[in-house]
């Protein structure tokens, strides 16, 4: 189809006014430079972005006089190569506008060159990226910031790949599992199944979890060290996705061993309390069937005996011995009793009954024990109540399994708290060795500890094999109590 020329016209200024609309909105404008004659052509939007008038007079050393000063010397010498070359060019620099304002153009330019291989034209490209300049280093200063609080973080930081492999790690994650640097961990840890986990069941679970509802609290686990040794565990993790849709996960961790041993003690003890409870109850069980239980059918038997005694002299003699019985009887009961509950702690409080059960001790095991106080006043029931426990288990291990024959209980208050210290001349052990190597053999200095620590206490021993062992314990009073 042929076109007249004003329809040709009518073209060219439709398709010159849609590139001029292009070139607003793409905030780029375009630019051609007569090297030869030292002519230079801009579009309307390329003078907008230098904040001149459209149609204005320009030339290059008006173009470099707007150029920043601190950019000024780059682009004449980017510009000087490229006409040497011959090659294009890519650059960024700022522009100082006459209002004062400044903005960052980016300018790319391909050269035009004669059959001698001579420059004859520059032409390209100047787009404003200034708000993208400023966003991105926006962004950068965010990440720099997020960067910075995950390194400084107490908690353990974390990002790992689904198959296992750590790409983001703080250093408080890599100190917590045993590495120098974070950068350390992520190139020796790479299959979390395999190096990570004590139970790689826990991993499987783990994703389970993310999988279904792509959050996970309080998760716990047991992990290990770099060199071996293993810590308790507790993450907080999300899924997360990229740009590109791959799948990661991120969160905390905590390293949680002491809440975990303290609950494993808590269990042992809870499992002594339970089992004590039981062997109470059988050894009274017991005293009662063998001791009361039998005196009781001695007395009825007695009381079936007077009744059929042939004379009165008979009669009597029997009931001497009724009475006799019955008042060993009533002894036994009366041991069973304080056995349970001690009424002199109630009635007369800590160290008389601390002295009474001194006594059955070394009537019983043939153990020395002398108490003494300094003469305190009574305690708050509670600590009383603990105080007397936390010694009576002390002596009894004393008496059991210490092989000595002299044992010193010294009760003493010293501004806001009670002291007891409790010596014996005994074979002695090693605490260190008792804790790590034989943990059934000391639930005694377990339930000691936790009797202690309830009231907010603390307890200290020491002790070498054949030198005895000398405890101490501390117990707060509370003001007003």
């Amino acid at each position: 189809m042929l076109h007249s020329p004003a329809s040709r016209s009518s073209d060219k200024a439709r398709l010159e006014r849609q590139l001029a609309e292009s070139q607003a909105l793409a905030h780029i404008g375009s630019w051609e430079w007569d090297v030869v004659c030292g002519q230079l052509t801009w579009s309307d939007e390329h003078y907008r972005i230098w904040g001149v008038e459209p149609g204005a007079k320009v030339d290059m050393d008006t173009v470099l006089q707007r150029i920043h000063p601190a950019d000024r010397a780059r682009v004449q010498r980017i510009i000087d190569t490229s006409l040497q070359d011959g090659r294009p060019y890519r650059m960024e620099f700022r522009v100082c506008r006459p209002d004062g304002s400044e903005r960052i153009v980016e300018a790319r330019a391909q050269l035009e060159l004669d059959a001698g291989g001579r420059p004859v034209r520059s032409y390209g490209t100047a787009q404003d990226i200034t708000e993208r300049t400023y966003f991105a280093a926006a962004l950068k200063r965010v990440e720099e910031r997020y960067r910075e609080a995950v390194e400084n973080a107490a908690e353990g930081v974390f990002r790992t790949t689904r198959d296992g492999r750590y790409v983001v790690a703080n250093r408080a994650l890599a100190r917590l599992l045993g590495y120098d640097t974070p950068e350390q961990l992520m190139a020796e840890r790479t299959d979390l199944t395999r190096d990570h986990y004590v139970d790689p069941r826990e991993r499987a679970r783990f994703l389970r979890l993310l999988e279904t509802q792509e959050t996970v609290q309080g998760f716990e686990y047991e992990a290990y060290r770099r060199d071996g040794t293993r810590v308790w565990l507790r993450e907080h993790a999300r899924v997360v996705r990229d740009r590109a849709g791959e799948v990661h996960f991120e969160g905390t961790v905590q390293d949680v061993s002491d809440h975990r041993l303290a609950k494993d003690l808590r269990d042992q003890l809870l499992a002594r309390a339970i089992s004590a409870q039981e062997e109470e109850r059988a050894r009274v069980a017991r005293e009662l069937h063998d001791e009361t239980g039998q005196a009781l059918s001695a007395i009825l038997l007695g009381l079936r005996n007077v009744q059929d005694a042939p004379t009165r002299e008979k009669a009597r003699a029997i009931c001497e011995r009724l009475r006799d019985l019955t008042a060993h009887a009533i002894r036994n009961v009366g041991r069973i009793a304080r056995g349970l509950r001690p009424s002199a702690l109630d009635d007369l409080g800590l160290v008389p009954a601390l002295r009474r059960y001194a006594d059955e001790l070394e009537g019983a095991r043939g153990v020395e024990i002398t108490i003494t106080d300094d003469g305190t006043a009574r305690l708050p029931p509670d600590v009383e109540t603990t105080l007397y426990r936390i010694l009576q288990e002390a002596l009894t291990n004393v008496a059991r399994h210490a092989k000595a024959r002299r044992a010193l209980v010294l009760i003493e208050r010293r501004e806001s708290l009670v002291r007891a210290t409790v010596r014996d001349d005994g074979r002695g052990f090693d605490p260190a060795a008792s804790r790590r190597d034989a943990p059934r053999h000391r639930l005694g200095l377990i339930g000691i500890e936790e009797r202690a620590t309830l009231l907010g206490g603390a307890v200290r021993i020491a002790s070498h094999p054949g030198a005895g062992v000398t405890l101490i314990v501390d117990l707060p009073i509370h003001n007003g109590d």
